[in-house]
């Protein structure tokens, strides 16, 4: 079966090859999942129409290249200031003496009528030079289009320039390109690395070494001239030139787009506008081969798209964009999320839906997306057309109902998302508003000055329309640790986290401040009434705005005074004015059995959620037994004879002479009673490996900072939705450890990290890291993990310290990796949890005791 399918393969290619002897094309060849490569050539790509299942689009969008790169092809041209050199197949610089130079191509022929054209080159274009292309228009190779500049021009990871902006035409059959080459005039007869030198004659024998090195840096070589003169180093030099013509003309117009546009309800927040789907404006499905990818939105980039205004066919623009992103870029897909028209219709780009990462910004690497960091979290509003910056093609001030459907759009997102279009926030390694341009995040001018200078405005739009779709009163309790076995009046300190989703800023002071506060409810649904001196209310540590989060951190509850089963409700209280309950907000409601013993059961029972409940009761077997309990106590149990050891023993069973327990929690005003052992045989187990003995020490070092979380210095916590965070919950040594993944709050797709920069010593005989970890995991489909993965200082795997696992042992694990190998190098341990959203199983682990241990002969 195997030789049968290459059989098809090569036959199918060899088929297309004979098909495209007539006319150049690319070819996207699909083999049920397996996808060949691209064959690119020059001239003329025959595309697939859309692959809507539907059939919604007939559109047929198709595209060619007209390719100039050799030194033929450049001295088909005319030019001034501009010399054509036999370097590689051919080039264009400066020519001797000159610091400005224009070169105006031949005429090229398209070899079919196009609507859009773009431009893409490479060049080398050292400092304080420059390199400026303009390109222009015919349908008949008689009457032209004025010239028209590429700018927004981005370097690819490629090394290649891409303009930013398409030009837009109709009937185009014929094109031409110019290039306006500068470079700053010569200082003088010095040879710095990277500006201009000027030379005499009498430095020919320098000069050939030098034209045979090429100068470090950018710069190109010097040449001397026949019969005396100078050649600046700083020429910017072109090697190759493509413009990039498409015919997007087939398919839906905006009459038949608008038609398709739909909306959805929204359970709570700003409602979505209407959105015209991708079948709606024409997607060639076939072109997306980037799979969608999805992370908790955090910010909404604006962009323009730097083609003609007043669009009179925004869909045959969308398609020719999407065309060049997919395509000519590579990148699989349309980069925007969204687009907006001149008349506010909004047009589904990305592929996948909300919270799909597009590419419409680049950014540092980073573990969690790649090589796109800035758009995995962000959703890019293209507004079609030019707003600023540009002359030709001219710019305009944003139209309003462009204004007024970003507005909406983004509002949406924020109430889906739980964005503040008013604040600012640090997002991958930079602070900048949540409503923000493209130039908050790249060196570009986009979205053109006067859309740019409407983001206030937008932020302030974005809020008011909020405002009119979401209660003033309404929070999300996010985790918390209470005790569900508490002792009768006994008073207990628990935390929580609490998420402000209404529009109510709530005051941490003043005269009517919002608290914290609970409510006991019998097993019959009837309140039950405390002393005064139990109603305890605890306080904001500072105002809460929409869609932030405080930790009441402790907040105190004193449970009922006699036993039985109780609802506790936690609930804000907004002092003077109304509890958040009787506003429509959902109470964090938990059962708790208030009783002065615990019943012994038969077998320990685990627990996944971090709180102070007791999961590993005594057994209800009167014989002690010679077997160690190798699973220690997972929660925090807060003993009342407090240890001095750092490393905290899982402690044996013990068998209380009348078979109870007294619960060792937390308490206030007097501490609970300690039970009374009975002696055992069963030997201590400890989760701690043997010591190894060394005949002779040598000197080590410690290299973590805080590696046992009991201060919050040196760790540096992901900005995730669902950050790591110190905790209180589950330790194994001392009072706290770092909590990653996701316990009580809401499973969503999201990292959790907490990492730390080391450097090894050169003179290292051994690095040893050493950690342990109490891991959680409900997804018993193991697409969640946790995982330690080191890197080097720009982000670079190295290894994984410990491989990707979703354990749910629910036991302290020691682990430890050699890091000998990286003498001398900076690396970033870096200690990670994913969950996928998927199903509610969520995934967490609990970090404790890191170290690294340098030792020296």
């Amino acid at each position: 079966m195997k030789n049968v399918v290459s059989s098809l393969i090569i036959a199918a290619i060899l088929f297309m090859a004979f098909v495209a002897e007539a006319a150049d094309v690319t070819i996207n060849l699909l083999w049920r999942d397996c996808q060949i490569p691209p064959l690119r050539c020059s001239g003329e790509l025959a595309a697939a129409g859309s692959g809507d299942p539907a059939g919604a689009s007939e559109a047929t969008t198709r595209g060619g290249d007209w390719v100039q790169t050799t030194a033929a092809d450049f001295e088909a041209g005319t030019s001034r200031g501009i010399q054509v050199t036999r370097e590689g197949d051919g080039e264009l610089r400066l020519a001797a003496g000159e610091t400005t130079g224009v070169f105006t191509s031949t005429v090229g022929t398209a070899a079919f009528p196009f609507n859009a054209i773009v431009a893409h080159w490479s060049a080398n274009v050292p400092p304080n030079a420059e390199l400026a292309v303009a390109v222009r228009v015919s349908a008949d190779g008689i009457a032209w289009s004025a010239w028209q500049d590429i700018v927004e021009v981005e370097q690819g990871r490629d090394g290649r320039f891409y303009g930013g902006n398409i030009i837009m035409t109709e009937g185009g059959r014929y094109l031409q390109y110019r290039l306006t080459l500068e470079g700053p005039p010569s200082p003088g007869p010095s040879l710095p690395g990277r500006g201009n030198a000027l030379l005499p004659l009498a430095a020919v024998g320098k000069l050939c070494l030098i034209q045979r090195e090429k100068l470090p840096g950018r710069g190109n070589a010097l040449l001397p001239l026949a019969g005396g003169g100078w050649v600046g180093v700083s020429s910017p030099k072109l090697s190759e030139i493509t413009l990039t013509y498409i015919d997007s003309t087939a398919g839906p117009d905006l009459a038949q787009a608008k038609a398709s546009a739909r909306r959805e309800v929204s359970a709570q927040g700003a409602p979505q506008p209407a959105i015209i789907p991708r079948s709606g404006w024409g997607a060639n499905e076939s072109w997306m081969t980037w799979p969608p990818e999805y992370h908790p939105v955090r910010k909404i980039i604006v962009h323009h798209t730097v083609t003609r205004n007043n669009d009179p066919n925004p869909p045959a623009t969308i398609r020719a964009i999407y065309y060049y992103h997919a395509v000519t870029l590579g990148w699989g897909d349309i980069g925007y999320n969204y687009l907006v028209d001149w008349q506010g219709n909004i047009y589904e780009g990305r592929y996948g839906g909300p919270g799909a990462a597009g590419r419409h910004v680049s950014g540092p690497v980073v573990p969690w997306c790649g090589i796109w960091a800035y758009n995995c979290g962000s959703v890019g509003i293209g507004a079609i057309g030019t707003y600023g910056n540009s002359v030709n093609p001219p710019s305009i001030e944003p139209p309003q109902a462009l204004l007024d459907a970003i507005a909406n759009l983004a509002a949406w997102e924020c109430s889906r998302s739980l964005i503040n279009p008013n604040e600012s926030s640090y997002f991958v390694d930079k602070t900048t508003h949540n409503i923000a341009g493209h130039r908050d995040y790249n060196a570009t001018a986009c979205p053109g000055d006067y859309l740019y200078a409407k983001l206030p405005y937008l932020r302030d739009r974005i809020w008011q329309r909020i405002q009119a779709h979401t209660p003033q009163y309404l929070a999300q309790f996010l985790d918390h640790d209470t005790p569900t076995v508490m002792l009768p009046s006994q008073t207990y300190e628990v935390n929580l986290s609490v998420q402000n989703v209404g529009t109510l800023t709530w005051p941490a002071g003043g005269k009517n401040p919002v608290h914290l506060g609970f409510h006991w409810y019998d097993e019959f649904g009837s309140p039950v009434l405390l002393p005064p001196e139990y109603d305890h209310r605890t306080a904001l540590g500072g105002d809460v705005t929409f869609a932030n989060t405080t930790v009441f951190s402790p907040a105190l509850v004193t449970a009922p005074e006699q036993p039985g089963q109780y609802t506790l409700k936690w609930d804000l209280v907004h002092e003077g004015i109304t509890w958040f309950a009787d506003q429509g907000s959902a109470t964090l409601d938990v059962i708790v059995s208030v009783t002065s013993t615990v019943t012994p059961t038969n077998t320990p029972t685990p627990t996944n959620t971090p709180t102070p409940t007791i999961t590993s009761t005594p057994t209800n077997t009167p014989t002690p037994t010679n077997t160690p309990t190798d699973t220690p106590t997972p929660t925090q149990t807060h003993p009342p004879t407090p240890t001095s050891t750092p490393t905290m023993t899982p402690t044996p069973t013990e068998t209380p002479t009348s078979y109870e327990l007294y619960l060792p929690l937390i308490t206030k005003n007097y501490p609970p009673p300690t039970p009374t052992p009975t002696p055992t045989n069963t030997p201590t187990p400890t989760n701690t490996p043997p010591p190894t003995s060394t005949p002779t020490p040598i000197p080590c070092d410690e290299l973590i900072c805080n590696g046992g979380f009991e201060a919050t210095e040196c760790w540096s916590i992901g900005d995730t939705p669902r950050p790591a965070a110190y905790s209180t919950a589950v330790a194994r040594s001392g009072s706290r450890s770092m909590r990653l993944g996701i316990t009580h709050q809401s499973d969503i797709e999201s990292w959790s990290s907490t990492y730390q920069a080391v450097t090894i010593p050169s003179d290292a005989a051994s690095a040893t890291l050493s950690f342990w970890y109490y891991p959680l995991c409900q997804d018993t489909v193991r697409y969640d993990w946790q995982g330690v993965i080191v890197f080097n200082n720009t982000w670079g795997v190295l290894d994984w310290a410990m491989p990707k696992t979703c354990s749910d042992s629910q036991a302290w694990t020691y682990h430890a990796f050699d890091l000998t190998p990286y003498q001398g190098q900076t690396i970033i341990l870096y200690f990670n949890v994913y969950n996928n959203g998927v199903g509610n199983r969520k995934t967490a682990m609990y970090l404790d005791d890191v170290s690294v241990q340098v030792c020296t002969d």
